[in-house]
């Protein structure tokens, strides 16, 4: 991911990452310190590599 940015504005955090990255790991975002469980939304731009590893299990 290379160098990365954890921006949180009114309760919406992003993460920008300097290199294009697939997000096939939920770490990718535990490891800046945004805790995927408790979010309740994640939205991920990727030209491609979706994984269903970011679905809640319904």
């Amino acid at each position: 991911m290379g160098r990365s940015l954890w921006l949180r504005d009114e309760g919406v955090n992003i993460l920008l990452a300097e290199r294009k990255t697939p997000p096939l790991d939920l770490a990718q975002l535990r490891h800046i310190g945004i805790m995927p469980d408790e979010q309740s939304v994640i939205v991920v731009k990727s030209a491609g590599a979706y994984r269903a590893i970011q679905l809640p299990a319904l």
